[in-house]
């Protein structure tokens, strides 16, 4: 079993991201920053996630689940979220914020690999293929949100530190 602490931190990672970058942004937005309602959008829908899932599989074994059916229905649930979330990324960036041409390769690399290859990891882990290391796959797709996390925050700070040099 994962140390429940481990999730716990992680959550409260993916909640300093979310926090920080709104405080960020409500302190140096301007409205002629196009990509950035953008990306503060996704960060706090991936900080939601993250805080979610973190908590999904301690919720599961309080409710004296074996500890397989717990990490396969929390694989399954963080699968379902993570697709849920790639489908919005890709509708959304492409109708609402029209933004989709601007944003940087790895932003696109992103979409179009880490998104799919992680969704596919979780729903393996759903069906027990991958045995004993569902804890291991799971954890792993927590930090391939937070790494996400990390990338928005980046960009909303790159984006903000941009918009100051130029005025």
């Amino acid at each position: 079993m994962v140390d429940p602490d481990l999730l716990y931190t992680i959550a409260q990672v993916g909640v300093t991201y979310a926090g920080f970058s709104t405080l960020v942004t409500v302190v140096a937005y301007r409205r002629d920053m196009k990509a950035l309602p953008a990306r503060i959008y996704y960060m706090l829908l991936l900080s939601v996630i993250v805080v979610a899932c973190a908590f999904l599989p301690s919720i599961f074994l309080a409710y004296e689940l074996s500890e397989a059916t717990a990490w396969r229905a929390s694989s399954g649930l963080f699968g379902a979220a993570w697709c849920a979330y790639w489908i919005n990324a890709i509708v959304i960036l492409k109708t609402r914020f029209r933004v989709w041409d601007s944003l940087a390769l790895l932003n696109k690399v992103n979409t179009v690999l880490v998104h799919p290859t992680a969704f596919i990891l979780l729903f393996v882990g759903m069906t027990g293929f991958w045995g004993e290391y569902v804890e291991a796959v799971y954890v792993t797709a927590l930090f391939i949100m937070l790494y996400m996390s990390a990338y928005l925050f980046l960009q909303i700070i790159i984006d903000l530190l941009d918009t100051q040099s130029e005025s």
